[in-house]
């Protein structure tokens, strides 16, 4: 089996790699096998008939497991193995995506998770942890196309091997085209990243870095390994839906099938049907204390019965008084609204000494009377639309800001995305489960969709697929497997939104409000979390340092871990980038370029009977090739015409995360002005591209692209106010 493309590697390279190619045949081998194996057990376990309760589940469970580890080995097969490394006692170990033995138990990979494996990304010249030599493979198709050598310590005599040393490789893998979706970035990872890949996961842990230093790629990662080593539930939050999608192929790639990618919004019961227009509103909704605000419109609703009732029982009557409503409830330890309606029933039982006066239909009525049922909905409309009941609950706004409030959340036209952090948390404060709100007709319809999955899939005889569904032999041959284990009424699986999990990572996390924290805590009561992002690239003000906000919502003594190094953005066009941010923020950490390759910013100001969509396509697709991405960055309102292969069209707000080969920015009068977010904002935008960045303009440019003169060092210095 051909592993090694012999057209690219010279004869002294080949001979090399003899040995290397040799592994790998078999590591490709061994996979067929396994995939082939997996595959007949899978078919065994589906027509295996074994009776309901733990045999089935026993049977589902490793369905499950084998299903998994199918879909990571057909996806990753080819290109499992990373590389190797080189100990000085001549031993050699072979690291990748997963870890992979022969029949006969002998390690042909280590996962790149394992302790084992870690010398292959943290070692160094100044601590090579008894690495001799790192050796990298680069594949395409199933063929090592690429591989280079790195010697991490000098005093063994070092083996002419004809292969590209490790930096140069690094830096033009940098520099390659780049696709819609993120690649995979495992082979490449720098020891600094891997420190932080590997770090305890207890508490909280910041990730601090500019744009290109490559903190999309350690959260990844670091969700990777902490599911990983930790047999954690974990769950990745990103900042919107374009950049969940672009990241969506890392995790498989690092051997993780696990692990949801979801945005914020994936984690609501409620949906938004408009976004928020008014920045100003969406800091006046998403401060942390309308996360109390939400807290005391609930208790507005919640009173105890001020008439004495009787309760009628078998062994005679009991008169409930309001005295004994009081005493009760002292006792009670619940704080959500419904649990602790329900253990006040039961506290005022236990008072009584009558354990049937929880369940007497009096005594019941009376308390849902003053103790009703709410909903969250219910509860956030009460709250940003009753004046009396907005000023009790949020005394710290201005009658002007609670009216700005009210006008919009009275317009009619359904939730804002600014809305949804308080519908979550007034769901938290009720104790209510989304699924105990699903109307019974709506749970009919989810389960017959399932069956007729079900019995397109048995049609198309996928079996490939088949586990997806998780399948079982029944008396009417193929079934759902939700309805063999459980009674046809049961409500479907849990939302997402409902699970809690070990460890949230958090990406882009700069501009994450005080309630949408609560939205995140809610869902991991162990609170530990890595949090990824750049105080540099809020759109809100963010004066204070990482420890105090993190401990501000919830999250004290976080530890914080920074990257300094911009992988992605070359210096011509980071330090106009950072010249723009600075001038804004002076206290912000701009990170270092590595590459010094790029093609300076071109700005570029067109006639006024220019037509500046047209004009930016075609800049966009010639300065592309026909390789590669670009973005085209443009107010919202402005007609958006069909883009070549290879050319999106973007908001500045849809660029956060994301990365291309070039971005030609339309018209920035229109998308900044003077305001807080305009530096913030223009810095994305500038920093995104890996080759070109183009600004094309009739109106004068915004005041915030003006900046500040740096005769020390007018290479980082551009006027964006002297004419083009």
């Amino acid at each position: 089996m051909t592993v090694l493309d012999a057209r690219r590697f010279s004869p002294t390279a080949l001979a090399s790699l003899s040995l290397d190619g040799d592994h790998l045949a078999t590591v490709l081998e061994v996979v067929e096998q396994q995939v082939d194996d997996l595959r007949r057990r899978l078919d065994q376990l589906r027509r295996l008939e074994v009776p309901a309760g733990a045999a089935r589940l026993q049977r589902d469970l490793e369905t499950h497991q084998l299903s998994g580890r199918l879909h990571v080995l057909s996806l990753l097969g080819n290109e499992l193995c990373l590389g190797r490394f080189d100990r000085a006692d001549g031993s050699r170990v072979y690291v990748g995506r997963l870890g992979l033995r022969d029949a006969d138990g002998r390690q042909l990979l280590v996962d790149w998770r394992t302790p084992e494996a870690e010398p292959f990304f943290a070692a160094t010249l100044a601590s090579p942890m008894g690495v001799v030599r790192r050796r990298r493979f680069r594949w395409t198709e199933g063929i090592v196309v690429d591989s280079w050598d790195e010697w991490l310590d000098l005093g063994v005599p070092q083996e002419e091997t004809g292969l590209q040393d490790a930096q140069s490789a690094f830096l033009a893998a940098l520099a390659t085209s780049r696709t819609d979706r993120m690649s995979s970035a495992l082979a490449t990872i720098q020891a600094d990243q891997d420190a932080i890949v590997r770090a305890d996961a207890r508490g909280c842990t910041v990730v601090d870095g500019g744009p290109g230093t490559g903190k999309t790629v350690v959260a990844l990662h670091r969700a990777a390994y902490v599911s990983f080593s930790q047999q954690n539930a974990v769950l990745y939050v990103t900042k919107h839906v374009r950049l969940a999608a672009y990241v969506q192929d890392v995790l498989p790639s690092a051997g993780e099938d696990e692990v949801p990618v979801v945005t914020l919004e994936d984690l609501y019961a409620e949906a938004a049907t408009r976004r928020e227009s008014q920045p100003v509103l969406a800091w006046l909704k998403g401060d942390p204390r309308m996360v109390t605000a939400v807290e005391r419109a609930v208790a507005f609703f919640q009173d105890l019965p001020q008439e004495a009732v009787v309760a009628e029982l078998a062994d005679g009557d009991v008169v409930v008084r309001p005295r004994h409503w009081v005493d009760a409830l002292e006792t009670c330890g619940e704080t959500q609204h419904v649990p602790r309606r329900k253990e006040l029933l039961e506290a005022l039982a236990d008072l009584l000494g009558a354990p049937d006066v929880a369940r007497d239909p009096a005594v019941v009525r009376a308390l849902r009377t003053t103790w009703p049922d709410l909903t969250p909905a219910g509860v956030v409309t009460d709250l940003l639309t009753h004046r009396g009941l907005f000023a009790h609950c949020a005394p710290w706004l201005t009658e002007t800001g609670r009216a700005a409030v009210r006008a919009h959340a009275l317009d009619g036209e359904g939730w804002h995305v600014t809305d949804q952090p308080l519908l979550d948390v007034a769901r938290q404060r009720l104790g209510l489960n989304p699924i105990d709100e699903v109307p019974a007709v709506e749970l009919a319809t989810r389960r017959a969709a399932a069956r007729e999955a079900v019995a397109r899939m048995r049609e198309l005889a996928d079996a490939d697929n088949a586990h997806l569904y998780m399948l079982t032999e029944g008396e009417d041959g193929l079934v759902d497997t939700a309805d063999v284990l459980e009674p046809a009424s049961a409500p479907p699986p849990p939302r997402l939104g409902e699970r809690t999990f070990s460890h949230v990572v958090v990406d882009e996390a700069q501009d994450l409000t005080g309630v949408e924290w609560q939205v995140l805590l809610w869902r991991c009561p162990s609170r530990s979390f890595t949090v990824v992002g750049d105080r540099a690239q809020s759109r809100a003000p963010f004066d204070e340092s990482w420890v105090k906000r993190m401990a501000s919502v919830g999250l004290p003594r976080a530890r914080v871990l920074r990257l300094s190094m911009s992988y992605r953005t070359p210096a011509p066009l980071l330090a106009p980038a950072a010249a723009v941010i600075l001038a804004a923020r002076p206290d912000v950490q701009v990170p270092i370029a590595v590459r010094t390759d790029g093609r300076p910013l071109e700005l570029e100001r067109l006639d006024d009977d220019a037509d500046l969509v047209p004009t930016a396509l075609a800049r966009a697709a010639a300065l592309l090739d026909g390789t590669g991405t670009a973005a085209v960055v443009l107010h919202p309102d402005r007609a958006r015409p069909v883009a070549p292969d290879g050319v999106g069209w973007y908001s500045p707000e849809e660029l956060q995360g994301l990365e291309m080969d070039v971005v030609v920015v339309v018209e920035p009068a229109e998308l900044w002005s003077d305001d807080s977010a305009a530096a913030p904002s223009l810095y994305v935008t500038l920093t995104r591209a890996t080759q070109a960045v183009v600004v094309l303009h009739r109106r004068p440019l915004p005041v915030c692209a003006v900046t500040l003169s740096q005769p020390s060092n007018p290479a980082s210095t551009i006027d964006w106010s002297q004419p083009v």
